[in-house]
């Protein structure tokens, strides 16, 4: 998963080094290390470690979040990337709606924020939508059966809509964040993974 930001930079999540990186774009290119070091863990802190770093989503503060297929956590690297922080999540999987470390999540794919509210919404692989507010509180924001998921595995946000992947039933799906109410989809498109607005 990559994202750009407005400084003109590409982050990117390096999944299998277990990393965060930035690739300059434009003049002269280059990369760097955001956080992470190529060894799996669960470190906050300026020496952080990650395990399969998943998507990320900038927020409009410069702050990087981080969702993590393995941990079932979503983590914050400050926009100076000098120290990262978990938001919500306790590197063991569950599903928990609570604050902070006592939320869990399960398999989590795809992350997108609201650069308006600071949320973050999250495609989790076992049919839900999740949302954290900037305070690290966790809900259901469209349940399995309101949104009649196989596999969600990415979200993205265009003006008020949230734009999800549903990848077990080959569909883009459409629900305003307003309501959460699936409204609309296409289906029949293959094998949708991710999407990037």
């Amino acid at each position: 998963c990559a994202v750009t930001a407005d400084d003109g930079v590409l982050y990117v999540s390096d999944r299998w080094n277990h990393r965060v990186r930035a690739v300059t774009l434009g003049g002269t290119f280059g990369t760097a290390l955001v956080a992470g070091d190529a060894t799996s863990g669960f470190v906050d802190g300026p020496t952080a470690r990650f395990r399969y770093p998943t998507c990320l989503a900038v927020a409009g503060s410069g702050d990087i979040f981080v969702s993590e297929y393995d941990h079932g956590t979503i983590r914050r690297i400050a926009a100076d990337h000098s120290t990262t922080t978990t938001v919500a999540g306790t590197g063991a999987q569950g599903f928990t709606n609570a604050v902070g470390t006592a939320a869990r999540f399960q398999v989590v794919w795809g992350a997108s924020i609201d650069v308006a509210t600071g949320n973050v919404y999250i495609a989790e692989y076992n049919n839900v939508i999740r949302k954290a507010t900037p305070g690290g509180s966790v809900t259901t924001f469209i349940t399995q059966v309101a949104g009649t998921f196989s596999n969600p595995t990415g979200v993205a946000i265009y003006k008020a809509d949230l734009w999800i992947a549903d990848h077990g039933n080959s569909a883009i799906k459409l629900a305003p964040i307003a309501t959460g109410t699936v409204t609309g989809f296409r289906g029949g498109i293959g094998n949708v993974l991710k999407l990037v607005f």
